[in-house]
């Protein structure tokens, strides 16, 4: 069972930041080596660094701190931050009683109990730049960086599930889900619909997690209005090391058509008629919308090389986007991937259309940056 008081180390001392530095100058097996006056400057205590770098046995780092400093200063920056706030429990708190749910949040010196652990973590924020205030009784932070940069959210996931692992979580609920029940979106400043969408986009998440929430559903939920927001980021592509798990490697393969998929609709439509990963206002996300005058096509893409897996998949979800519970979103319903297409797919197509469902397929070539026409 879950308890993260068991996620504990020492508020009191100075410098959790340095860890970053560590990272920085030394290979990543040999940081826990140097972290007391070893390297001018840098000053951490070990039992300090090795906690909020969740060291294994042998001082063995996790593969994520390797890969963020392959990544870049800023990703290295944005998880050492989440190692130093997901290291005790009492900093998880005071984020997520400071936060305000837009990326920035405020943090009282009484809400750390005064004194050092308060002005330890003000500094903290203060050299990892992330501190846009600080006063002697408060320190206010914006995250809206940390959260819209395309290299973190994979690693943040692998960080979680570490963190959450040390407290006792066995795996189940999913991983998603466990962050959720303790307000792991909050300690961001972030709505639980935007946490779920970044940690599902970033790939890394267990295999049965998803953008919903695996619990009984309400009956009658609260939806927002659907809006639509042109515009594309482009994440993370290209391969992956052998260890990466199969939805990561899908991940990757997903992001690469959306972006060809998208350059084409634009080519076609306009930048201001295109859009990727907008909310339904029912906490799932569409992958590419486009606007056509006063409606909109629904695109969702799938990465299998079977067309009729990939049919499989995408209706449920193109079927939920548009019409839960009762509305018409879209006026076409559009299945992209790299697959295919097949006799028998285009007369399956073909029949559901007869029936009044409006989808259509397009194959995308990654190769070529091309997508064909609709079937």
């Amino acid at each position: 069972m879950t308890d993260l008081t068991r996620l504990s180390v020492s508020l009191t001392k100075h410098g959790a930041h340095k860890v970053r530095s560590l990272l920085e100058k030394f290979p990543v097996d040999d940081v826990l080596k140097n972290t007391w006056d070893k390297h001018s400057g840098i000053r951490i205590d070990r039992a300090q660094a090795r906690k909020i770098l969740s060291a294994f046995a042998g001082d063995k780092l996790p593969g994520i701190w390797a890969e963020a400093k392959r990544r870049g200063s800023d990703t290295l920056r944005h998880l050492v931050f989440l190692g130093i706030a997901f290291s005790h429990h009492t900093l998880i708190d005071a984020l997520v009683n400071g936060g305000t749910a837009d990326g920035k949040g405020t943090i009282l010196r009484a809400a750390l109990g005064g004194g050092k652990a308060f002005t330890n973590f003000k500094n903290d924020l203060e050299e990892l730049g992330l501190a846009t205030a600080a006063q002697v009784n408060s320190v206010a932070y914006d995250l809206r960086g940390l959260l819209a940069n395309p290299q973190l959210g994979d690693l943040a996931a692998q960080l979680f599930s570490i963190k959450l692992s040390e407290a006792g979580w066995n795996g189940s609920p999913s991983l998603i889900d466990e962050c959720v029940r303790f307000n792991f979106h909050k300690v961001l400043s972030c709505s639980e619909a935007d946490f779920r969408r970044w940690l599902t986009i970033s790939g890394k998440v267990v295999p049965q997690d998803d953008e919903l929430p695996d619990t009984k559903d309400a009956n009658e939920e609260a939806i927002s209005p659907f809006r639509f927001h042109a515009g594309h980021t482009d994440r993370k592509t290209g391969t992956i090391a052998r260890r990466s798990t199969r939805a990561a490697s899908a991940r990757l393969l997903h992001n690469e058509i959306q972006s060809v998929l998208y350059a084409v609709l634009v080519a076609a439509h306009g930048k201001a008629n295109v859009g990727t990963e907008l909310s339904t206002g029912s906490s799932t996300t569409i992958d590419l919308v486009v606007k056509v005058g006063v409606t909109y096509e629904f695109y969702e893409i799938k990465t299998s090389p079977s067309i009729k897996k990939c049919l499989r998949q995408a209706l449920s979800q193109l079927i939920e986007y548009t019409y839960w519970p009762s509305a018409a979103r879209a006026t076409k319903m559009v299945v992209a991937s790299e697959a295919s297409i097949t006799r028998d797919g285009e007369l399956y197509l073909k029949h559901l259309r007869s029936i009044g469902i409006p989808v259509y397929y397009r194959q995308v070539d990654r190769s070529k940056k091309t997508v064909s026409k609709e079937y």
